[in-house]
């Protein structure tokens, strides 16, 4: 009975106009604990909306991807380089090529 009632709550009911919404929701409270899974999902489908952290140090930004780590910058440098100049700044806020939106 408390599943039914759950799945019958308009806010849970897929919307096939809105897939990314209905699936990226329930994707991310069913990736509960599973953070790098989590946000890899919600950097794919861009939901749920989430909101920066009131106290953060990225200017009101959301981190969309990870830094190299300092291992790669001193044993990996030369190709280090590269990526940086392919891709843009080693920062939490650089988009990667993929990240269209």
């Amino acid at each position: 009975a408390d599943a039914a009632a759950y799945t019958a709550r308009p806010a849970i009911q897929y919307d096939a106009t809105n897939f990314k919404k209905s699936i990226g929701n329930q994707k991310w409270i069913a990736l509960f604990g599973q953070g790098l899974e989590a946000f890899a999902e919600w950097r794919r489908l861009d939901y749920p909306q989430l909101q920066p952290a009131v106290a953060g140090t990225l200017n009101g930004r959301i981190p969309v991807r990870f830094i190299y780590p300092g291992t790669e910058q001193s044993l990996n440098g030369v190709n280090y380089k590269a990526a940086v100049t392919n891709q843009g700044a080693d920062v939490l806020t650089t988009k990667l090529w993929f990240d269209v939106n």
